[in-house]
């Protein structure tokens, strides 16, 4: 998460955080309407053909991006593409942490 204006980072980046701290930054953002920017790489269902140096094959990657621009307004970007989907854009009004830990917006409409 990196915070606007111009954007600090809210945490060195890494690969791997905390539960439930990693949401944290994004979470406090959106509600004082701190603007901010949040990037997710998940993995996606399919087989990117890239491979690790030590021959390991490696899965596509989903991107998703929250970007909070005032007190209750984030947009989000998935981007699926790599995975055979598309790119998804939508503004909201809301974040949330599912039960299985990962964060999912709330309140959206398409932009």
């Amino acid at each position: 998460c990196s915070r606007a204006g111009p954007l600090q980072p809210c945490a060195r980046p890494t690969t791997t955080t905390s539960f439930p701290d990693r949401f944290a930054c994004i979470l406090g953002a959106l509600a004082a309407g701190t603007p901010a920017r949040m990037v997710v790489v998940s993995v996606g269902a399919g087989d990117s053909g890239r491979q690790t140096a030590d021959g390991y094959d490696l899965p596509t990657r989903v991107v998703s991006t929250w970007v909070v621009t005032g007190p209750g307004q984030v947009d989000q970007t998935v981007d699926r593409t790599e995975d055979g989907g598309e790119v998804t854009a939508e503004t909201c009004t809301g974040l949330a942490v599912t039960p299985d830990g990962t964060l999912t917006a709330t309140g959206c409409t398409p932009t």
